[in-house]
């Protein structure tokens, strides 16, 4: 799920997350999460956020985008 890296930072961490402790999503500062990159043709979660930088856990593997 591509998400803006700061609302990323809302969700638990599947992996240093256990069951006395959750652990928050570090977006960028993370070694598995991964940029989003954006061609013309590709849309945007949210259109009026162009500026955002939106990304996603590199542990869920790679994320394809339907054609339009």
């Amino acid at each position: 799920m591509l998400v803006k890296e700061e609302d990323a930072k809302r969700f638990f961490c599947p992996v240093v997350s256990g069951a006395q402790q959750h652990i928050v999503c570090k977006g960028g500062h993370c070694m598995a999460w991964r940029w989003a990159s954006y061609s013309a043709d590709t849309p945007l979660p949210d259109p009026d956020a162009i500026h955002q930088q939106f990304g996603y856990c590199g542990l869920a593997g790679v994320i394809t985008l339907p054609p339009v």
